[in-house]
């Protein structure tokens, strides 16, 4: 692309009685070109077409191109409807490049000037996430994509970022044909009112047509832009096409970009194009998935060591699809069992009514032996105790003998108690 001699024309159409119906492209950076900047690449695209129109890379590190740097875009037809979709992309050096964007339209008979910038601030993803689906980043924050409106161009016209304009400074010094850099438009036709003014020089056509002469995506020396290749469409010229995708023309040396299924690579197929085959069955394909925790389940009352379980979905290939393998993990887990009962407590019969205090003495106690069972050391065991209970009796009319200075004498029970009864000398009745 040489624009200095393009500009030529440029001015020359813009001398003429009747005005050029023209786009000049500016893309201007703060970042240091052929440093943290190492390329500019320059995509267009009529709105709704298949494939670009243009597509260049320009290489700021080897001096051949500059910043600021301008193209010249005329319509193949001033009548055409459709909007123009302009990409420019950052190259970076040590970093993922970005891009900055523009949807404009042509007005009939007059030359418009588009000011893209790539601005440093957008090489943080963070930035670039910010912006809405018709918002582009630049200098100052995210821009509307849809330029309704566009400044006229004049050399004087200020750029973008405030400074002062150059002359329509080229990307590249050279002085060959403009036509290379210009989108696939044809050359406006000369003006006969204007014998002094050059001619412009051919310029490509900004439809969707195909190549064309000097678009440069099949001359010698001259590659496509990244991310596409030179390919011959059925029935059109050699072009510069999008390639890497499934469905689009092999990249460079045959590469393919990522199909986006874990479980399908792209390769390219015999007939130059990306295409995917599937993974072998049982590839892990994504991070694998766990459940919660369930209870822990011990075997026995009195066991301390039980096991505990959780669902593992662990993603695979089949037949070219991800799906989830179901299985199941488990883990050992414990826990303090010595003292809880483990069982029923027995119980032996109640022995007789003894333990009384006298012959007349109504209350008792009697006992049964008592067996409790506790959890200890893991096992369950038994252990024994008495229970006791009181008891009674009945006494009345019983005989019973109650002392008298040492001598026994004679009674019968009455309410708990002996009572005297005659019968026997010295005893009181």
């Amino acid at each position: 692309m040489k624009l200095r001699r393009n500009l030529i024309g440029l001015a020359a159409l813009l001398g003429c009685q009747h005005p050029a119906t023209q786009l000049v492209l500016r893309v201007d950076s703060d970042m240091r070109a052929g440093d943290e900047l190492r390329a500019v690449q320059v995509t267009m695209r009529r709105a709704g077409a298949a494939g670009s129109v243009f597509d260049r890379t320009y290489d700021l590190g080897a001096g051949a191109y500059e910043l600021p740097g301008t193209l010249g875009v005329v319509p193949g037809d001033p009548d055409d409807p459709r909007q123009l979709e302009v990409d420019v992309r950052a190259v970076l050096r040590d970093a993922e490049g970005f891009n900055t964007r523009a949807i404009v339209s042509f007005q009939r008979g007059e030359t418009l000037l588009l000011d893209l910038f790539l601005a440093s601030r957008c090489r943080d993803p963070a930035n670039r996430a910010g912006c809405a689906p018709d918002e582009t980043c630049g200098p100052a924050g995210c821009e509307p994509v849809a330029r309704p409106t566009l400044p006229g161009f004049s050399p004087s016209t200020p750029r973008a970022d405030g400074g002062d304009a150059d002359a329509v400074a080229p990307f590249d010094a050279g002085e060959l044909d403009a036509s290379a850099d210009v989108p696939d438009v044809p050359a406006a036709p000369d003006v006969p009112d204007a014998p002094d003014a050059p001619d412009a020089p051919d310029a490509p056509d900004a439809s969707d047509s195909g190549c064309g002469p000097g678009a440069g995506c099949c001359e010698a020396g001259v590659p496509c832009g990244v991310g596409s290749v030179c390919t011959t469409m059925a029935g059109g010229a050699p072009r510069c096409a999008p390639c890497g995708a499934i469905g689009q023309p092999c990249c460079a040396g045959g590469a393919c970009a990522a199909t986006g299924s874990p479980c399908a690579r792209a390769s390219c197929d015999a007939t130059g194009r990306c295409g995917s085959s599937a993974v072998s069955d049982g590839t892990s394909c994504g991070a694998v998935g766990y459940g919660a925790w369930d209870a822990c389940a011990f075997s026995s009352t009195c066991d301390r060591t039980g096991t505990q379980r959780r669902s593992v979905s662990t993603p695979r290939c089949r037949a070219g699809a991800c799906a989830g393998v179901s299985s199941t993990e488990t883990q050992a887990c414990s826990r303090s069992t010595d003292g809880v009962s483990c069982g029923a407590t027995s119980y032996g019969a109640w022995g007789a009514c003894g333990g009384f205090a006298s012959t007349c003495d109504t209350g008792g106690t009697q006992t049964r032996a008592v067996t409790s069972y506790r959890c200890s050391g893991g096992a369950c065991g038994g252990s024994s105790s008495t229970g006791s209970q009181a008891c009674s009796r009945t006494t009345t009319s019983m005989t019973c003998s109650w002392n008298l200075n040492g001598r026994s004498c004679p009674g019968v029970c009455q309410a708990g108690s002996c009572s005297p009864t005659c019968g026997r000398p010295l005893c009181p009745c």
